[in-house]
C-alpha cells in the first residue's frame, strides 16, 4: 500500500504539536521559548532529510493547545490516526483503518512529510544534554 499526502483546503485531523525547519539545535530551542511552552510539556524527534546524513528539522509535540498567533510561521502538526503524524492542511490518502493502522505501523509512531517522506520516531531527544545551566548571579 503506498501512502500519499493530498493539498486539503482545511486541517481535518487534531492539532498534535509543530515542525521546526532546520538542522540548527539552537533554532528548536528558540521556538519552543519564544512559544513559552514547559519542557515537561513537550517531546521533540529530529527528521531526517531525503538527503543521507542531512536533518530536516524537528517534530516537537505537546498536549497544550496551540494558536495559529503563537505558532508564528511554524507548521502545526497533525494526528491524522493514532500511530501517524502529518503536517498541516494535508489529508492521507487512501483513509487508513484501524486494522490498516495495525498491520502497516504496528505499536510504533510515524511522521509522513512531502519534504522527507515517512519516518518512523524513535525515543525523543534528551535537550538536557545540550543545555547548560549556570547559577545566576544575585545583584544587589
Amino acid at each position: 500500500m503506498e501512502l500519499t499526502l493530498k493539498q486539503h483546503g482545511k486541517d481535518q485531523y487534531p492539532v498534535c504539536g509543530f515542525f521546526v525547519e532546520g538542522d540548527d539545535l539552537t533554532v528548536w530551542i528558540e521556538a519552543v521559548d519564544r512559544m513559552d511552552l514547559d519542557p515537561t510539556e513537550i517531546k521533540v524527534y529530529g527528521l531526517p532529510s531525503r538527503r543521507a546524513n542531512v536533518v530536516w528539522g524537528c517534530l516537537v509535540t505537546t498536549a497544550v493547545k496551540l494558536t495559529t498567533d503563537r505558532l508564528g510561521p511554524l507548521a502545526t502538526a497533525h494526528r491524522a490516526a493514532s500511530r501517524l503524524i502529518v503536517p498541516a492542511k494535508c489529508r492521507v490518502v487512501p483513509e487508513l483503518t484501524q486494522y490498516d493502522l495495525e498491520q502497516l505501523f504496528g505499536e510504533d509512531v510515524f511522521v509522513l512529510h512531502p519534504e522527507f517522506g515517512l519516518y518512523k520516531l524513535t525515543g525523543p531527544l534528551d535537550l538536557s544534554d545540550s543545555l547548560l545551566v549556570t547559577d545566576v548571579p544575585i545583584v544587589n
